[in-house]
């Protein structure tokens, strides 16, 4: 058996779907071989698997972060602009 945690996929309530059950961020559980690993969602616990690279943390520029609040709209109606 191999351990692994589960990790996060974007903003998703729960990471992936192993043995029956949704896994989310955090939890760990037992996989039976290497071929049920999964990249995407898991990380290893005390083994390497093979070609794995660990997955860094999305990082987001103070730049972006600003735009983003600028650029959101203040005040506006959803029926400003549309004929219903």
């Amino acid at each position: 058996m191999l351990k692994v945690r589960a990790i996060a996929v974007g903003q998703q309530t729960y990471s992936g779907y192993f043995d029956h059950k949704r896994r989310v961020p955090g939890e760990e559980f037992e996989i039976h071989n290497a071929k049920q690993f999964s990249k995407r969602w898991m990380e290893p616990i005390g083994w390497k698997p093979e070609g794995f690279v660990p997955q860094a943390p999305p990082v987001v520029k103070k730049e972006e972060a600003a735009v983003t609040e600028v650029n959101a709209p203040s005040g506006a109606r959803a029926s400003d602009g549309l004929a219903i």
